[in-house]
């Protein structure tokens, strides 16, 4: 298999504002490379990651996902129980490192949904 990966920003708006936010986001893309995250900001999201991952091992719909994928890739489904560590081995330094590797402004794809025409108005 090929090694591919993809990463998704969404954010709603008025389309008149897309381009104005979409500049937005790639300022903090640079920032995110050259400065990283605050180191408080990294701990709060690995809080929350953590907080939903406990919520998500109550839910059947949870583990159905979780081991058939598992069963589909041929991975290993105790993985799963590893989580909160692999959370915390989180760093500010990390998700910078990763920023700059991953965050290529070169090549992305840039959609912006229009509201359909209303009928019979020009």
């Amino acid at each position: 298999p090929q090694q591919t990966y993809r990463i998704n920003l969404t954010f709603g708006c008025d389309p008149e504002r897309a381009e104005e936010l979409t500049s937005v986001v790639f300022e903090q893309i640079d920032s995110l490379k050259r400065f990283g995250p605050e180191v408080e900001y990294v701990r709060k999201v690995r809080k929350a990651a953590k907080r939903n991952h406990e919520v998500n091992l109550k839910e059947n719909g949870f583990w159905l996902e979780t081991l058939s994928s598992a069963d589909f890739h041929g991975l290993d489904p105790t993985q799963v129980l590893r989580y909160g560590t692999m959370v915390d081995s989180l760093t500010a330094n990390a998700v910078q490192r990763a920023a700059q590797r991953y965050l290529d402004k070169d090549n992305y794809v840039r959609v912006v949904l229009l509201p359909e025409e209303a009928a019979g108005v020009d």
